[in-house]
């Protein structure tokens, strides 16, 4: 079996092994369990040692309900395309960095967002050449909009509705980049949320390599690389489809796997499943 640094360099070129990786690892790390060995497999993701057993261990996400049969993540993906469709289409002569203040949970209409994007990138480029070092430019639908900020304001009544408003800003960018950002509250996770969770992952169980037990880790939020790196991306999201502040129903639940913890963040644990023995680590 391999330890985390040799598994990290093995992984480091496949994105979403090594994203689950370092979920592990965190997760790990907040629940305070200290492992001897660890193989990278398909089912489950990792099979770890730990005091003399064979622990298969499965990382999946939870996710926030959505509207209309798509989930949170779904809308978020599609925000996601959006933006990156605008920052490829601006040519701004100027390093900017381009905010997109997004509505939580609001649909993204495709025909509606390609129609907008010639009306929006035009005025970004136009607008950022006259901009002044460290300024804000702000484009909204309607001068009415956002009535307490002073910033300079440009009519664009064809931003999709799942935007609230952009921001352009001139603060000694390198190269030009983009940013959104929402508002929303993050709320618990629910019964609902995490059952159907666990569902979908028992009933792959069987298909699962034998283990002496099998663990389940749901993760929630943004969770860090184990190692860092030096190339600031181009375009970064904030996500709240996978961010819960906690769980609201009661524990311990009941499930096939021998554990099942949820992780609000990266240095909290909660055990959803029954406290094993003191002798089980």
């Amino acid at each position: 079996m391999n330890d985390l640094a040799s598994l990290t360099v093995k992984l480091a070129t496949n994105p979403k092994k090594a994203a689950e990786l370092a979920a592990f690892h965190w997760c790990m790390v907040a629940a305070g369990v200290q492992w001897d060995g660890l193989e990278d497999t398909e089912q489950p993701d990792f099979i770890m040692s730990y005091h003399g057993k064979n622990i298969g261990v499965e990382v999946t996400e939870a996710h926030r309900s959505g509207v209309n049969g798509k989930n949170t993540k779904q809308i978020e993906a599609a925000q996601e395309w959006f933006a990156n469709r605008l920052l490829k289409l601006s040519k701004s002569s100027l390093p900017i960095e381009i905010g997109l203040c997004c509505e939580d949970n609001t649909e993204v209409n495709k025909l509606e967002c390609e129609e907008a994007l010639d009306h929006i990138v035009s005025l970004i480029n136009s607008a950022s050449a006259k901009m002044d070092p460290h300024s804000v430019i702000l484009l909204v639908r309607s001068h009415a909009d956002i009535p307490h900020s002073k910033q300079p304001k440009i009519e664009c009544p064809e931003i999709p509705r799942f935007i609230q408003h952009i921001q352009i800003l001139n603060d000694g960018n390198k190269t030009t980049s983009l940013t959104t950002w929402r508002s929303a509250f993050v709320e618990n996770l629910t019964q609902n949320d995490v059952g159907k969770v666990i569902a979908a992952k028992e009933q792959r169980l069987k298909n699962y390599a034998s283990c002496d037990e099998h663990w389940l880790l749901i993760i929630s939020g943004l969770v860090p690389p184990i190692c860092g790196t030096e190339n600031v991306p181009d375009a970064r999201f904030v996500s709240l489809a996978k961010s819960f502040a906690g769980v609201d129903f009661k524990l311990p639940i009941k499930s096939k796997f021998d554990r099942v913890y949820f992780f609000p963040s990266p240095t909290e644990d909660i055990l959803l499943t029954e406290q094993p023995p003191s002798n089980g680590g």
